[in-house]
């Protein structure tokens, strides 16, 4: 959008994006990191992933990932980053193909 669209179009999706992550922080923050966060980072994917700036739900994708990870939660982490990776390009994107190899090899 930024680049072949409208920038009013583009700033609506930066919006939704920082909206999402303000929420998933103050949920972290006072509830904790639980099954509610879940939830949230599903709506967040599911609400950007049409977006046709560089894939917002793909960052969000690996911002779930890391938190899936952070609870051991190893099976859930990589399904969020094959999911993001269907939304990433790797041409464009290639900070969330490097994250997702750190995954994997570490």
């Amino acid at each position: 959008e930024e680049k072949y669209g409208l920038t009013k179009r583009a700033l609506g999706v930066y919006e939704k994006y920082t909206a999402y992550q303000l929420c998933i922080a103050k949920t972290m923050q006072h509830i904790g990191i639980t099954a509610h966060t879940r939830p949230i980072y599903e709506r967040a994917i599911a609400g950007l992933e049409d977006s046709l700036v560089d894939s917002p739900a793909a960052k969000i994708c690996g911002e779930y990932a890391k938190m899936e990870a952070s609870l051991h939660e190893i099976d859930r982490a990589r399904t969020a980053y094959v999911y993001g990776a269907q939304l990433a390009d790797p041409r464009r994107n290639p900070e969330y193909w490097g994250e997702w190899h750190e995954f994997e090899v570490s």
